[in-house]
């Protein structure tokens, strides 16, 4: 199992398993009572964008009923959200807060920009 394509899991009941991409889909396809939530922070996003896992990591965030990325970079945002819409040729809905969503909000087909203090930024780059 390469490093590059192990996913550590953390269940509810406190257990941890370490599994591949591969490893991950084959249990969501085998529940089909449980939903599955996909948090992924920036480090790891890196090797999931991958040319060489992407695909596979999509296929994961697709049998998830939630996907959460954390602590990603303004590009990786803009990767995900392409990767969603020309992975799926489905509607992406991006909405943003800040100058660091610009390219995220950009990249989808519908983007929202969100007013506040923070906002204001996005409001003027997009604009």
């Amino acid at each position: 199992m390469s490093k590059k394509s192990t996913l550590t899991v953390d269940f509810f009941d406190g257990s941890v398993e370490k599994l591949t991409i591969t490893e991950g889909k084959a249990r969501i396809a085998a529940s089909s009572s449980e939903s599955f939530a996909l948090i992924i922070d920036g480090k790891s996003l890196a090797y999931a964008l991958e040319n060489d896992v992407r695909k596979l990591f999509l296929e994961l965030a697709i049998g998830c009923a939630s996907v959460i990325c954390c602590r990603s970079s303004p590009k990786q945002k803009a990767l995900v959200t392409r990767l969603v819409k020309e992975g799926t040729k489905k509607t992406t809905l991006a909405i943003g807060d800040g100058a660091n969503d610009v390219g995220m909000l950009q990249e989808a087909d519908i983007g929202i920009g969100i007013s506040g203090v923070e906002g204001m930024q996005v409001q003027k780059l997009i604009v």
